[in-house]
């Protein structure tokens, strides 16, 4: 959804490169909003209900957005108070899921299963501009919200058929959410809880931290890509949701590469190489003007696939330390605390970029924005924390949490 809104407001309202990159914005700035008021959410006990109910509440408001588009009273200002919620209650909703995934899956198994989370959700978000560009060329933006909506609503039944698992006596979560809720602390103390677990640990510190600087230049990146691919690039929306399609295809290859780099790589490596790989790939995408009009489209492709297969394995062996390492009853806060950590300088980012594109050539500022994301790399590569924990240990915790 968020992915398909810039191709929107490009092909259908023709809006300027800053209007763009103020959607971008605005989705950030919802992140922000919702984890800091609402970051507690994630652990409570029933996260079926709240996971089912966010995925409701995100398909109203895109019935909402396909309503407005087929009254013909939709705007770039309209566009940004709907990715604004989205964009919070999707941060939300992935909070929970991080916390939701030990309860269903063994610990041996949490590389695998992340990996194929992670998979599945970058072939995503490259999809929803791939299919935004087939939609919209053939059946309209009304179509697309529509679509969109009916996807959220299908989406609520999985964690609503998981009711079992969460319901009282369902599990060994809810004995650790109510040992911790017995402890009678406030909303706020809670919400402190995950953020004490982020600073005070060195090694999720540094991990954080190189993924806050990676969502910086991204989201400076992802506010102003739509707009040079297809404007400058020469791209339509037709070749462009064709490029997003490969990379997709290539992107889900990630999830096979991601398990046995997992056990393979030492954490720190593979955690700095994933978070410098997406900044090499960026030198292609500057570089589409200079390729033919069928080049392009395998050339952006393919990288776009290289940079989700990269990041799926970043957000895979993140989630993994993760899920091991902190407590369990934690788990749901510190995640929440992570992406408002991470996610909450999306904002500022994009916004960044809608303003430096005011000012220099938008390659310019992509190729500043490339280098940037290929510095991150450099907070984990030597941090004598992460260097610490070895394949083996990481395993070796698994196995004590299976027993």
């Amino acid at each position: 959804m968020l992915f398909a809104i810039p191709v929107v407001a490009v092909t259908v309202l023709n809006a300027r490169d800053s209007e763009v990159a103020l959607l971008n914005a605005a989705s950030g700035l919802g992140i922000l909003i919702f984890l800091l008021l609402l970051g507690p959410l994630a652990d409570v006990r029933r996260k079926d209900l709240l996971l089912g109910f966010l995925s409701i509440a995100r398909g109203v408001a895109a019935a909402l957005l396909t309503y407005a588009f087929m009254q013909d009273a939709v705007s770039i200002t309209v566009l940004i108070v709907g990715v604004f919620f989205i964009g919070g209650m999707t941060a939300l909703y992935e909070s929970s899921v991080s916390a939701y995934i030990p309860a269903l899956v063994r610990p041996s198994k949490l590389p695998t299963a992340n990996s194929w989370i992670a998979g599945l959700r970058s072939a995503a978000d490259i999809g929803a501009g791939a299919a935004a560009g087939w939609v919209l060329q053939y059946l309209g933006p009304s179509w697309l919200m529509a679509v969109v909506a009916a996807l959220y609503i299908v989406v609520s039944v999985g964690p609503f058929s998981m009711r079992p698992v969460f319901k009282p006596g369902g599990g060994s979560i809810q004995r650790a959410d109510k040992a911790d809720s017995e402890t009678g602390k406030s909303f706020i103390q809670e919400a402190v809880a995950g953020f004490n677990i982020l600073f005070r640990d060195r090694a999720q510190f540094r991990m954080n931290l190189g993924i806050f600087q990676f969502n910086l230049f991204t989201s400076a990146v992802q506010a102003i890509f739509a707009v040079y691919a297809i404007r400058y690039a020469d791209l339509t929306a037709i070749t462009f949701g064709l490029a997003g399609t490969i990379g997709g295809l290539i992107g889900l290859l990630g999830v096979w590469i991601s398990v046995k780099a997992i056990r393979k790589f030492r954490p720190h490596r593979l955690m700095a190489a994933t978070l410098m790989i997406p900044g090499i790939m960026g030198i292609f995408i500057v570089l589409l003007p200079v390729f033919t009009p069928t080049s392009q489209i395998f050339v952006l492709g393919a990288a776009l696939g290289i940079w989700a297969a990269a990041t799926l394995t970043n957000i895979a062996l993140f989630e993994t330390i993760k899920q091991v390492l902190v407590p369990s009853q934690y788990l749901g806060r510190y995640s929440a605390a992570s992406r408002l950590f991470t996610w909450g300088i999306e904002p500022v980012g994009a916004l960044l970029a809608a303003l430096a594109v005011t000012y220099a050539p938008i390659s310019v500022v992509l190729t500043i924005a490339f280098g940037g994301i290929f510095a991150s790399g450099f907070w984990v590569i030597r941090e004598k924390s992460l260097i610490a924990i070895t394949n083996r240990q990481l395993y070796e915790y698994m196995s004590e949490a299976a027993k």
